[in-house]
């Protein structure tokens, strides 16, 4: 699995206006709705049965067809997922074979959705879950067979809510038979015309192939196939990258099921896919075979075939050498610095300062195919026999103070001076291992060093799941209206969802959930973006959300901003909040 890219466009949604938000904030964004004619019983025994094949059914579990009352929750132990709060249930049977689209999109809450085959409620299978897949909405979407019953479970996104909680809300439950795709197997791929170098490719309806070119790993999901032939010598690229879901591609030399392999690539861009071909010839045809990660990974996307260019590693140095040894660190300060250059056995060390009580976040950002990039940090009272991956061994437990070691796109490391002193921390940029390259380029974004910070930090975040505080920050000076202003968070754990809050005025902070909001509720704002995802990495970044502010932000004004996310806690899920930081807009 990959880390999703930062800098993502966030989508436009319309102004709305805040003060009556800041209830549901403190309710887990549960909205309330009145009695409609509805369908979905309280319990799996009474599942209302739909109409086989492609159907759609209201639903209201504010008053369940069979008790005529507010849904209630199913016990915590048979959930095929983390628990599904006031839930409702239907009955569906498939009239043929192949993937089903399981959908709620538009309901009026935070809805999760889950999916179960059997005809008995007492030994149903689990098969599948989704929280959110269209804002906090659920899709699933999964592969049914012609006359199996499936039931279908759908309620508020936890179980685990405070006492009065209002959890309940309405909408459609649409039920989709989707028909197969024409390139679904290695004898009927789709020929890319020629001059063309990118084609939407779309996995939903696709089989597992399990084509293997002869000897690669074959992709785990669902896979389509398209035909390429090469319009002059040189080395291509084959990508993913932008496609929605999680991907994985195989190229294979030659035409039909009898091609041959030539390489497979899962996470190179986020969660999407980068293969690079070298000495391709005028005229060879290639066989591309587009996946999803795993069976239950259906994306869509383009596929796109470009020249490739080795990167400027291999050929270049950056303006930091000789930095390669910790006694070598330089001094840096907040801020971020593009284009440097770490390669097989040139590490590289770089030393900050970090006040009492504060945090340090350090991020890299690169691509892992090209090659694999670790970060630590080290202290610098320890001298240079207590530092560095060379000397110390690499991993997690090698007694630096911090690591980020996955084998993913980024690394973000964390660290908090607990003391009552200034310390120096050296921060280490370690080449791993090759990728198809033994060099690397990225991009390092330094925030907390004691050297003047953009912003002034407020609250006292609490520890998430990932270990350590949620820290909101910007590198650059807030200006009105600068679309290059980008908000970022980390620590996050994997994969959560989240999104940004505004308010006039800052508060000492209180308890909700298993955070600390510490924003004035009575002047709260949320931004009414798409929820962002902190991926494998948990990290996001993303533009400053000018178009949809709730508010005008004016030069002069100084605004105080905390970012909402999702956690677990004692596998429930909960909501956490970010450090707060105050701009004061230019």
């Amino acid at each position: 699995m990959g880390r999703a890219s930062p800098g993502y466009p966030v989508p436009v949604a319309p102004r709305s206006s805040l003060r009556p938000w800041a209830l549901s904030l403190l309710s887990l964004g549960a909205l309330v709705c009145g009695p409609v004619a509805a369908q979905g019983a309280d319990l799996c025994a009474a599942a209302s049965v739909l109409s086989p094949g492609t159907t759609a059914a209201a639903f209201d579990t504010n008053v369940c067809a069979d008790t005529g009352a507010p849904a209630t929750s199913t016990p915590l132990a048979i959930q095929p997922c983390s628990s599904i709060g006031a839930d409702v249930w239907f009955q569906w049977t498939a009239t043929r074979t192949g993937d089903a689209r399981f959908a709620v999109c538009g309901a009026n809450f935070d809805t999760k959705l889950g999916l179960w085959r059997g005809t008995q409620c007492g030994s149903l299978a689990p098969l599948a879950c989704n929280d959110d897949a269209c804002g906090l909405q659920s899709i699933i979407v999964y592969p049914v067979t012609l006359g199996q019953t499936y039931f279908v479970q759908l309620g508020f996104f936890t179980a685990q809510y405070p006492a009065g909680t209002n959890v309940w809300g309405a909408g459609t439950l649409t039920i989709t038979e989707l028909a197969p795709v024409p390139n679904d197997t290695c004898s009927s791929p789709t020929v890319i015309p020629a001059g063309t170098n990118a084609i939407p490719f779309d996995t939903v309806g696709a089989t597992v192939s399990s084509f293997n070119g002869g000897g690669c790993p074959p992709p785990g999901g669902p896979d389509v196939f398209f035909e390429w032939t090469a319009p002059a010598a040189g080395d291509y690229a084959f990508r993913t990258c932008g496609s929605s879901g999680d991907t994985a591609i195989a190229v294979h030399r030659g035409v039909g099921c009898g091609a041959i392999c030539e390489g497979t690539n899962d996470d190179a861009c986020g969660l999407q896919s980068i293969l690079q071909v070298l000495g391709v010839q005028a005229g060879d045809t290639f066989l591309v075979q587009v996946a999803g990660y795993a069976a239950n990974d259906r994306p869509s996307g383009t596929l796109s075939i470009v020249p490739f260019t080795p990167p400027a590693c291999a050929v270049s140095d950056d303006m930091y050498e000789d930095n390669d040894v910790c006694g070598q660190a330089i001094a840096l300060g907040d801020g971020t610095y593009p284009g440097l250059i770490c390669r097989e056995g040139d590490n590289d060390f770089f030393s900050v300062v970090v006040a009492p009580g504060e945090d340090l976040v350090v991020a890299a950002y690169f691509i892992d195919s090209i090659a694999d990039l670790d970060l630590y940090l080290w202290d610098a009272s320890a001298g240079p026999a207590g530092c560095g991956s060379v000397i110390r061994g690499v991993g997690p437990n090698n007694g630096s103070l911090s690591a980020a070691v996955s084998f993913t796109n980024n690394e973000v490391v964390t660290y908090r001076n607990t003391s009552t002193s200034p310390e120096t921390i050296l921060i280490e940029v370690d080449y791993f291992s090759a990728g198809i390259q033994t060099c690397n380029t990225y991009d390092l974004t330094i925030v907390g060093n004691a050297a003047l910070p953009i912003g002034a930090p407020f609250c006292s975040p609490l520890n998430n799941s990932s270990g350590g505080p949620s820290i909101l920050w910007v590198t650059q000076p807030p200006l009105v209206g600068d679309v290059s202003l980008n908000m970022n968070v980390a620590p996050l754990p994997m994969n959560s969802t989240g999104f940004l809050l505004m308010s006039r005025a800052a508060t000492p902070g209180m308890p909700i959930n298993a955070g600390n909001l510490c924003l004035d509720v009575t002047m709260l704002l949320r931004f009414q973006q798409a929820p962002v995802n902190s991926g494998p990495a948990g990290y996001v970044g993303f533009p400053f959300p000018w178009q949809i502010a709730p508010a005008p932000i004016m030069a002069g004004e100084t605004w105080h901003f905390q970012f909402w996310h999702r956690d677990t806690a004692g596998g429930a899920a909960v909501a956490n909040f970010s450090r707060g930081l105050s701009l004061t807009f230019q």
